[in-house]
């Protein structure tokens, strides 16, 4: 279930996203750019990385590009 989150498949999901907006799971397609589809049966696995790489834009936005 949860080990897919390191496969190109879900990886995939978030290249090419904007590093102005922090990032939603959500269950079905996405609609808007700031949507990460969960990995079926692996929500919680999901938001994790989610959670994540919202900590890393975070952190990006606000020590390195400078909160532009």
């Amino acid at each position: 279930m949860g080990d897919g989150i390191v496969k190109e498949d879900f990886t995939n999901r978030f290249k090419e996203k904007d590093t102005q907006n922090e990032l939603k799971v959500v269950k079905e397609e996405p609609k808007n750019g700031d949507e990460i589809q969960a990995l079926s049966s692996a929500t919680i696995s999901s938001q994790g990385v989610v959670d994540g790489v919202n900590a890393a834009i975070n952190y990006y936005n606000a020590h390195i590009k400078g909160g532009e």
